[in-house]
């Protein structure tokens, strides 16, 4: 698979993934943009095991806990520091190319919108069952 090391002139850790793709499109740059992101969270961590921020108040040693129990934020809140900015810079990035988010998600129910219009134009005949 290609896309292996750093992309060059790039200071983010990671490897660049447009060479998997066939163009370069806002959704591949996101996320390279993520990937990057991550790799440089787990850089940043400066620990041997896998950590996890959940929102900006809980951190996870993935390894020893994998079931998110034993919040270890008090005992390196460097780490979450530095991954929340990691996040930030992520975040500055993406969000101007997230073109459709402020797309409203419920533009009506097509179907019913269907239905009370052909009820008006032409009404809806009775269902007559198939014979088998």
């Amino acid at each position: 698979m290609g896309g292996s090391g750093s992309s060059p002139g790039s200071t983010w850790p990671g490897g660049n993934i447009h060479p998997m793709t066939d163009e370069v499109t806002p959704e591949a740059t996101m996320l390279e943009n993520r990937v990057k992101a991550m790799g440089l969270l787990q850089k940043e961590a400066e620990l041997e095991e896998i950590v996890r921020l959940v929102g900006k108040d809980a951190l996870y040693d993935i390894n020893s806990d994998p079931g998110e129990k034993i919040n270890v934020i008090e005992e390196y809140p460097e780490v979450a520091r530095k991954m929340l900015e990691a996040y930030d810079v992520w975040w500055d990035e993406v969000r101007p190319l997230m073109i459709n988010e402020d797309a409203p998600l419920d533009t009506g129910k097509p179907f019913i919108i269907q239905f009370e219009k052909q009820k008006k134009e032409k009404g809806i005949p009775d269902w007559i069952p198939p014979q088998i």
